[in-house]
């Protein structure tokens, strides 16, 4: 199965790795299979069962609690985004071939990117051909993921195009990570801050959306996919937001321990019976796995807002959450984050306003 690409190749560098360890036990090398081992482990599969609706509740609050400081920005993310405007658009089914996609892709970090920043992109675009792999057929939910291997300083890409605009702005967001961690890469962005982990690469995802909104010939599909991605994020807030809704009348966040939220859990599901959240997970997924899009979208329309009066203060801004310690506790990383001086959902309702005036130039 194609999808096996991605272990094979990550299971021949861990091999690799084990024999360099016998000649030279360096902290790099014992970094690397590290970092192998757990990428394989979290790739194990998971039990086909599906779960009851106390052991679905239970999982996804005990998920939630980790991130319980930032409910109150995933909550106003997602009022805003119920009161805000609904871009009602289809999805652009321009299919592109990867040697398109590759092309583009490099354009953009040439062309709306610092050197820097298209330096780094260079340094994983030159192994493309065989660090890049595209799936057809397949039955797997996947749509695309990525492995940053230190030590080789390699990054695995392996991704199922949709035939979609869109995919081009996929393939952005995993070169995104790459370069995000050719920079800071630290085990603790896993085990630790994950939560931070997909603002780089969800700026640089929506970066080309912008970009190539005003250049080349997929202008109209270029901002038809960016719309249709931002209405995909405020989507997956409504449903965090309805989790969070049945938490508090649960009255979870008051329970001492696990057989207290247990508890609460079935008398709730006895008198109200297991609600839409089972529902929803069946349908989109578990609503947790969102929280972390959700977040980066949060910031990141600030950032793009400021990217539109001033690309050079945008990467500025970006460049100093890029290397924020991942080894900071996640209270401590998020008043970085403020520190910064970006605040989740600062620009929510601005850059709402700048994408419909975008819209009209297709009308």
């Amino acid at each position: 199965m194609q999808y096996d690409w991605y272990n094979t190749q990550i299971k021949q560098r861990l091999r690799e790795l084990k024999s360099l360890r016998d000649i030279d036990d360096s902290k790099e090398i014992r970094i690397a299979i590290s970092a192998c081992e757990a990428q394989l482990g979290y790739r194990k599969p998971h039990s086909k069962k599906e779960p009851s609706a106390r052991d679905l509740y239970l999982s996804e609050y005990l998920e939630f609690k980790k991130y319980n400081m930032i409910w109150p920005d995933l909550k106003k993310f997602a009022s805003l985004g119920s009161k805000g405007i609904t871009f009602d658009v289809e999805k652009s089914k321009i299919a592109l071939e990867p040697s398109q996609m590759f092309e583009m892709t490099h354009d953009f970090f040439r062309d709306a990117t610092p050197q820097k920043t298209f330096e780094d992109f260079l340094h994983f675009y030159k192994n493309r051909r065989k660090d890049v792999h595209f799936i057809t057929n397949s039955p797997e939910s996947l749509y695309a993921e990525s492995f940053y291997l230190p030590y080789y300083r390699e990054h695995f890409i392996q991704m199922i195009p949709r035939n979609e605009f869109g995919d081009l702005s996929t393939l952005s967001h995993e070169y995104g990570h790459g370069i995000q961690f050719l920079n800071n890469y630290c085990q603790k962005w896993f085990s630790r801050n994950s939560l931070f982990i997909e603002i780089i690469s969800t700026f640089y995802e929506f970066l080309t959306l912008i970009h190539y909104s005003h250049n080349g010939e997929y202008q109209e599909a270029a901002t038809m996919a960016l719309l249709d991605n931002w209405e995909e994020m405020k989507y997956a807030a409504g449903n965090i937001n309805t989790f969070l809704t049945y938490t508090d009348l649960m009255g979870l966040n008051e329970c001492a321990n696990k057989y207290e939220l247990v508890k609460e859990i079935d008398s709730f599901i006895k008198e109200f019976g297991p609600t839409n959240i089972a529902e929803i997970s069946k349908e989109d997924g578990l609503i947790s796995d969102n929280i972390i899009y959700v977040f980066a979208a949060s910031i990141v329309c600030q950032l793009l807002n400021i990217y539109y009066e001033d690309p050079d203060k945008a990467f500025y801004y970006a460049n100093k959450l890029m290397m924020i310690r991942p080894t900071l506790s996640p209270e401590e990383f998020y008043e970085e984050i403020l520190n910064v001086g970006i605040f989740p959902n600062d620009g929510f309702i601005q850059f709402e306003e700048h994408m419909k005036r975008e819209l009209t130039r297709f009308s």
